[in-house]
């Protein structure tokens, strides 16, 4: 079958199961969220040390010694994630969001660095729940 110019090749590929990629958030509350296989990657760290590059609005995770005290912890969180809570982090560094946002290339140098940009995000969350009103 010959194709004609009308014909649009989709070349973005079937998504990755959520299990498989690096999956990676980070909420307003500075909540860091990293799925299983991230932390997998990463070498399972009970310990994170954490960098931020000004010029590059990136933030890099690398495992850590479990007895520095810079280092913050990872835990688990629910059945497939694990949690790091970095709020004093994007407070010294200024780092203000408003919702939850997922990364949308987050990866992991040969040395064990994971970088994630600022500038390369989604919205996921964040939205505000109605509260209920109270009868007097």
């Amino acid at each position: 079958m010959e194709l004609d110019r009308a014909w649009e090749k989709y070349t973005g590929g079937p998504p990755i199961a959520y299990h498989d990629r690096i999956h990676v958030t980070l909420s307003s509350k500075g909540k860091l969220l990293l799925n299983r296989n991230t932390h997998r990657l990463l070498g399972k760290p009970l310990r994170v040390l954490l960098y931020f590059n000004r010029a590059k609005d990136t933030i890099g995770v690398r495992p850590a010694h479990d007895r520095l005290a810079e280092a913050f912890p990872v835990r688990e969180f629910g059945q497939c994630s694990y949690v790091v809570y970095i709020g004093s982090f994007c407070r010294h560094f200024g780092i203000k969001l408003t919702s939850t946002e997922r990364f949308i290339h987050p990866e992991i140098s040969s040395d064990g660095l994971l970088t994630l940009n600022l500038a390369e995000t989604v919205t996921v969350g964040g939205w505000q729940r109605k509260r209920k009103k109270t009868s007097e």
